[in-house]
């Protein structure tokens, strides 16, 4: 009796397995879950097969079919790779938490805050691939089309850290809308007639990045059509390979005490930054700028940032994702968000470290959003 038992679990049990393989059909859209940091899409269907990259958790991946062995053959950005199905389950299923009302009731600006003010509320991200006087997209050349997918690549991951830190704090997190090719509408090209790269976040640059999005980006109707408070722009060149040229904010410009003029929340991004290809830390390092946070690893006119936490950083955290990004993974965001970071984005009270180094307040104590 108790072998009939036996057998007619292990029966069972291996229907279940195969009910739950048949789960997916090729085409489904499923999610990335039961992982604080990331899983690996390796390049066969066995836990000792090289790894292809490491997915997020949060993040989508499209289900090509069944990979045998516990595996899921799946599609993430350009990449297709096997993916354990214990940390896969349908996109639907995922509960997201609503945002959080702010009282800036879809606001196109709101002082110096800019065109983005908490970074719980819903964010839409618009991509602006740009031309300038130096520099050219040409999606008909392979090389550009692969940069094209990694941007999208970074900014996906760099979205999804975000979010989480925010979460980490706040709890409710409306999260970002940032992927063109899901949201068609987020999508632009722009050609100007200036070099919009060489001086690394003049005010020429970021007039003439006003003058586009008030002429051509009708920023009004996203926000109420996406439900969401925060816009950022980002605004990609396809600079080359030199050391000279690095992805900047006009984020700093708003926060200028005497600002004669508000800016967009444009983050200006380039394939590579300090003579290294740019990864998902650099475009949450510049997306955070829009919501407040200040640069760590130099101090400036205008900026709350003393030297002298600067140096301290430098010796003791220089990990910090406003101290030190383009040295982060090319897969994930491996850098960290401080407390001073979530002080200045407006997620957390002052902290003591902050009145030990003298630093100046946030945006959102000295500019306070009623």
């Amino acid at each position: 009796m108790l072998y009939k038992r036996l057998i007619s679990l292990i029966l069972m049990l291996a229907l279940l397995c195969g009910a739950a393989a048949l789960a997916y059909t090729e085409g489904d859209r499923l999610v990335v879950v039961n992982c604080s940091d990331y899983v690996t899409l390796r390049t066969g269907p066995s836990k000792n097969a090289s790894r292809s990259i490491r997915i997020p958790p949060g993040r989508d991946v499209t289900y090509l079919g069944d990979g045998g062995n516990g595996f899921a053959y799946v599609q993430y950005a350009d990449r297709k790779g096997y993916v354990l199905t214990d940390y896969l389950a349908p996109y639907t299923e995922i509960q997201h938490t609503p945002r959080t009302q702010s009282p800036s009731g879809h606001a196109v600006y709101c002082g110096n805050h800019g065109t983005a003010k908490y970074i719980w509320d819903r964010t839409i991200v618009v991509a602006i691939y740009a031309d300038d006087s130096t520099t050219h997209w040409d999606f008909s050349r392979e090389a550009d089309t692969r940069q094209r997918l990694r941007n999208r690549f970074n900014l996906g991951v760099a979205c999804a850290w975000l979010t989480e830190q925010a979460r980490r704090y706040h709890g409710d997190c409306g999260g970002f809308v940032w992927d063109w090719y899901e949201h068609s509408d987020l999508y632009y090209t722009a050609t100007f007639s200036q070099d919009m790269i060489h001086n690394n976040g003049g005010r020429d640059a970021a007039q003439a990045i006003v003058g586009f999005v008030h002429e051509n980006v009708p920023t009004k109707e996203l926000l109420q059509r996406y439900d969401a408070e925060n816009i950022i722009y980002n605004v990609y060149f396809n600079a080359p390979n030199d050391s000279s040229f690095r992805s900047w904010s006009t984020g700093v410009l708003n926060r200028e005490i005497n600002a004669e003029q508000y800016y967009p929340e444009a983050c200006v991004l380039v394939p590579y930054g300090r003579g290294r290809e740019n990864n998902p830390a650099v475009f949450a390092h510049e997306m955070l700028h829009a919501f407040g946070a200040y640069d760590l690893y130099e101090t400036y006119e205008g900026s709350p940032i003393t030297q002298a936490y600067v140096d301290y950083l430098m010796r003791n955290n220089p990990n910090d994702l406003m101290n030190h990004c383009y040295f982060s993974d090319l897969d994930i965001v491996t850098v960290e968000f401080s407390a001073i970071d979530a002080y200045y984005v407006g997620l957390t009270g002052r902290p003591a470290e902050a009145d030990k180094w003298g630093l100046g307040l946030s945006m959102f104590e000295r500019y306070p959003l009623n």
